[in-house]
């Protein structure tokens, strides 16, 4: 028997696999890999800025190239869709057990962003002191002290980054969505509206005015700033809007149809962007569309899993692993690249940029792995610990006639 015909049943059986994961197995999938492609992307960026003379012979191949393989932004917008995805189903469980809690929300956001954040960021200060004197000349601004303020207190976005913590922007993001969102669940019970519909609503007016005066007005950096977090933010609620009718979108037809496309719905916007034919504004929401439409699909075929088969083992070991290093894979990144980029300058190692960009991605990536076992594992451990307190904590004083907040229902 020849090898193409051993190689067919090998992949129905993988494909076999991959079909028996849920949702949200499909999801820590998606999560672990945006983020070694993010590595990926920047370590491309980072090989190029530290080898400039290879970067010019590739003539207009490079900057095609530079464009698609080494733009991580793609990937950041899959983030936004799954966590507003993610957000809307935790306070939809909240509210199922009770009702709407704002300080335990607040806290389960909390305690799941900062601790990692502050390490990595801790760990980013120790490395741009340690490289100060031989840097790749990549993510050049914001070494200063104003700048780590405004880091520190998750303002950077409406600034500037950290130098090698640059990846971090969609951090600020985050939180900004989860203090929106939280605001606008706990104000939802007054206005008698859907809180993912008025988030939703609010990033595309907010989003697009500023935007319009960015461009055709004031060109403000704030202006600029303030309409990119309300712009990606339609992303955000976009996966908000998909939880609160996943069932619906689930088992449409219509949709479901649609949502086959979703690659080549993201294979358009990295072309547009590659070969320079769409506006940057159009590129991020063309992949932010994507992603959504590739999420609705999860939906679709979690549906379609026959009874309760579940995954071998050893897959459920690889899903777990990739959702679990998906976070310090892109938090401790950008330290991690210019670290080893500065010590291969250093000892002047002559990788050429594809064996550079290579041992980059692998030196990221692996440190992002360690990082999930080593870092994320304990956190979420303790979290898991204190969110069981708290929610024990709610319950009894339930008992005692604490007023809460109502979720409204998803027909309302």
């Amino acid at each position: 028997m020849n090898n193409s015909a051993m190689s067919k049943p090998r992949k129905i059986a993988f494909k076999h696999r991959l079909g028996l994961l849920s949702t949200n197995e499909q999801i820590d999938v998606c999560r672990g890999l945006f983020a070694y492609l993010v590595v990926v992307a920047h370590a491309i960026e980072v090989s190029f800025s530290m080898l400039p003379s290879e970067r010019a012979q590739l003539g207009a191949f490079g900057g095609v190239f530079a464009a698609a393989a080494g733009s991580g932004v793609y990937w950041v917008m899959g983030f936004f869709v799954i966590s507003g995805y993610c957000i809307q189903l935790s306070v939809q469980r909240m509210c199922e057990r009770g009702s709407f809690q704002p300080g335990t929300y607040f806290i389960a956001r909390a305690s799941r962003l900062l601790p990692l954040y502050y390490l990595a960021l801790a760990f980013a200060v120790v490395v741009e002191l340690w490289i100060a004197p031989v840097r790749p000349a990549n993510w050049p601004h914001g070494i200063n002290y104003q700048v780590l303020v405004c880091q520190v207190l998750l303002l950077q976005n409406l600034t500037q980054t950290y130098g090698s913590f640059s990846p971090s922007w969609s951090i600020t993001n985050e939180a900004f969505y989860y203090a929106f969102f939280g605001a606008l669940v706990v104000a939802s019970s007054r206005i008698h509206k859907r809180p993912e519909r008025v988030g939703l609503v609010a990033c595309v007016l907010l989003g697009w005015s500023m935007y319009f005066v960015y461009r055709f007005a004031l060109k403000s950096p704030a202006f600029g700033a303030t309409a990119l977090l309300f712009g990606l933010g339609t992303h955000w609620f976009a996966g908000a809007i998909i939880a609160a009718h996943r069932d619906f979108l689930a088992r449409s037809a219509l949709i479901q149809i649609v949502a086959r496309a979703w690659p080549l719905v993201l294979a358009a916007s990295i072309a547009c962007k590659a070969l320079v034919l769409a506006r940057y504004e159009l590129v991020l929401a063309g992949s932010g569309f994507a992603f959504a439409l590739m999420l609705i699909r999860f939906l679709g075929c979690d549906t379609a899993r026959s009874g309760h088969a579940q995954p071998p083992a050893r897959v459920k070991a690889v899903v777990e692993g990739l959702g679990l290093s998906s976070y310090p894979t892109y938090l401790l990144h950008g330290p991690i690249l210019m670290l080893v980029g500065s010590m291969l300058i250093r000892l002047g190692l002559p990788l050429g940029w594809v064996g550079t960009s290579l041992l980059l991605s692998a030196a990221g990536i692996a440190c992002g792995i360690l990082g999930g076992y080593l870092l994320e594992a304990p956190i979420m451990a303790w979290r898991a610990g204190l969110l069981r307190r708290l929610s024990s904590a709610g319950g009894r004083d339930a008992v005692g006639g604490q007023a809460r907040i109502s979720f409204p229902a998803a027909g309302s």
